[in-house]
């Protein structure tokens, strides 16, 4: 089933490239983390290693994070406005893209261009109830399912992804695999966290009282059962388009996003490295926009849900990677002039 993109003439003439500004956050990477993706590992391995990484790539990805390719327009619906379902940053190609209607589940032959999360709308908004206090879990599975009913409240779409390697309880999708995990590192990591969300330049009056209440889910949900696939069954049961992902993970970046309507083109990273190299990708923007569609009558809430949004996604990175990732934030040129 073919999906065929349209552009409205007004949102052609929006979704023109800006002028962008790349800031390093982090050149060597925010330095905490115990996950198993490594980019100084695999420099450091013997040249006849597959998972080998030489300048000649790293050069080109360098290049190409610092050139407006980077990024490319979200793609639209057939009236012109951005797809509102999202998925996750995950750097990986993709294998298939399905969703299930009616019990019948329909594969589709062309990978959108969606603005990309951690995990995904489900675990976005459920980290945003966490640190509003909107929620305190007592099982894993219920930031995630009370993150679906949240957005679905609010009518805001969203999107997952599988990958074609997982075994047993997993779905494939880190962010909500180790969740239980990423909680327990919020509490670990919380010193460096905070400092890292400070850097990017996010208010953080009442960021102590949303640490507190991370602290307490991962206290609650503490060695209790925990599967990725029930979540992902149910995402796929509503009906959401599923992106199954393919191969290793290779990602030597993480790129943090603040310019609307555009997302970074993982594909063109993967393509231009001949397939060594990937990018993790956080649309802020995306983060913002939920945050503000969850609570749009509450400004204090909104940052509330920003704030627990971004500590999710750096424990994430904290517990996937060893924290030697460069990162990057893209910003309009405008918005940051002197």
């Amino acid at each position: 089933m073919q999906v065929e993109t349209y552009y409205s003439n007004e949102h052609e003439k929006e979704q023109k490239m800006p002028e962008l500004r790349l800031e390093v956050i982090a050149e060597n990477g925010t330095g905490y983390g115990e996950g198993g993706i490594s980019l100084n590992e695999r420099i450091g391995l013997d040249r006849s290693d597959p998972e080998y990484v030489d300048d000649i790539q790293l050069s080109k990805l360098d290049n190409l994070i610092y050139s407006q390719e980077i990024l490319v327009p979200v793609d639209c619906n057939a009236d012109g406005s951005l797809l509102d379902d999202d998925g996750c940053g995950d750097g990986r190609g993709v294998k298939s893209i399905s969703s299930k209607i009616n019990g019948l589940v329909l594969q589709k032959n062309r990978s959108l261009n969606r603005s990309k999360i951690f995990g995904g709308g489900p675990a976005m908004a459920g980290g945003a109830l966490i640190a509003t206090g909107d929620i305190s879990p007592e099982l894993t599975d219920d930031i995630f399912n009370e993150g679906i009913n949240a957005l679905q409240h609010n009518m805001i779409d969203f999107g997952a992804h599988t990958a074609d390697h997982v075994t047993g309880d997993g779905c494939g999708c880190g962010a909500i695999d180790n969740a239980p995990s990423i909680l327990q590192n919020i509490v670990k990591y919380q010193n460096n966290i905070s400092e890292n969300i400070e850097a990017l330049g996010i208010p953080t009056n009442g960021l102590e009282t949303v640490l507190d209440n991370f602290e307490i889910a991962a206290a609650q949900t503490l060695d209790k059962p925990f599967a990725g696939k029930n979540v992902m069954n149910n995402i796929i049961d509503l009906g959401k388009f599923v992106k199954d992902l393919t191969g290793n993970h290779r990602e030597a970046a993480v790129i943090l996003n603040t310019v609307n309507g555009f997302t970074v083109d993982q594909e063109k990273v993967r393509t231009l490295t001949n397939e060594t190299l990937q990018v993790f990708a956080v649309d802020v923007w995306r983060l913002k926009d939920i945050s503000e569609r969850l609570y749009p009558d509450d400004e204090q809430k909104q940052l509330t849900a920003l704030q627990g949004m971004l500590v999710y996604t750096l424990s994430t990175a904290a517990t996937l990677t060893k924290g030697d990732l460069p990162v990057y934030r893209l910003n309009k040129e405008a918005l940051v002039a002197a």
